[in-house]
């Protein structure tokens, strides 16, 4: 059976496993930084879902400022500008 996952659900996953994967010097499962935890990035992974599902019609200037904004809602710092810049051209 072939799953059908929308933009935004892809743009999750992504931030997950970005979120989880072993990086030295970075935030990952074993490791936490004073103020930022894994919690903080799979949040604002969460928070991103809405900012990127069904914006195909924004231009990628307008899809990152929305996704940026969800974030800061959603953990109140940056932790995932990075893979919004990443996705938001591909979606």
């Amino acid at each position: 059976m072939r799953h059908h996952y929308s933009t935004g659900q892809l743009a999750n996953i992504a931030c997950i496993w970005e979120a989880v994967a072993r990086k030295p010097g970075n935030v990952h499962r074993s490791a936490d930084f004073a103020g930022t935890t894994l919690d903080h990035f799979l949040l604002a992974g969460t928070a991103l879902h809405d900012a990127f599902n069904g914006r195909l019609s924004h231009h990628v200037g307008v899809t990152v400022e929305l996704a940026t904004e969800s974030m800061a809602q959603s953990v109140g710092q940056n932790t995932s500008l990075g893979i919004i810049l990443a996705v938001a051209p591909l979606v």
